[in-house]
């Protein structure tokens, strides 16, 4: 386990960054992979941006 999880007391944002760590979350860019949609084509499901959905804010 990395050190700085531990200094995350709530174990539900912990686990969220443990799940982005190892690209087990459910953000377009990660799900599209399995989905076979390409990588332009994975757009962002909650904002209407029209950008792709990226793990980078």
């Amino acid at each position: 386990m990395e050190e700085y999880l531990s200094l995350i007391d709530n174990p539900t944002i912990r686990r969220t960054f443990s799940q982005y760590r190892v690209s087990n979350h459910k953000l377009q860019i990660e799900r599209g992979r399995y989905e076979n949609v390409s990588r332009e084509q994975r757009f962002c499901k909650l904002c209407n941006t029209g950008e792709v959905e990226t793990n980078i804010t």
